[in-house]
């Protein structure tokens, strides 16, 4: 289920908005160390927990809660702002509903976003983090 998420929300966020030369699911990128080469502007996308929330009859998860964080990265000489783009992250995901299949039968993802935070900046980059919390509901 979580690559089914992290697809959903890339295809969200690449579907709204053209800025991006980047969108994948976060890989420590911006942990030090990091032997990343950089792509920007980019959104990381990660989900930190997934938890069943209502069970149906027979013990059957209808459906879950969880959390996450999306990266947002932008080169500071590039005239964009990580903040900014950040912002139309926010507004693109949050409130809205869309519709995903697994294994295990089609559900709907509802996002709501939490809130935004500068992240890091170093060697020319800014980034900020756009937090998210998820209910997952399967169509029964």
């Amino acid at each position: 289920m979580i690559k089914e998420i992290e697809e959903n929300i890339k295809f969200r966020i690449l579907d709204a908005m053209a800025n991006f030369n980047l969108v994948s699911n976060y890989r420590n990128e911006f942990a030090n160390n990091s032997e990343w080469i950089p792509q920007f502007p980019c959104a990381l996308i990660r989900v930190d927990s997934i938890e069943p929330d209502i069970e149906y009859a027979a013990e059957e998860v209808i459906s879950w809660k969880g959390s996450g964080i999306i990266y947002v990265g932008v080169k500071d000489s590039s005239g964009l702002s990580s903040g900014e783009l950040s912002e139309q992250i926010f507004d693109v995901l949050d409130r809205k509903n869309s519709r995903f299949s697994d294994l295990f039968g089609e559900k709907i993802l509802s996002i709501r976003c939490t809130d935004i935070k500068f992240f890091d900046s170093d060697y020319g980059v800014s980034v900020y983090t756009v937090g998210y919390s998820m209910n997952i509901t399967r169509l029964i």
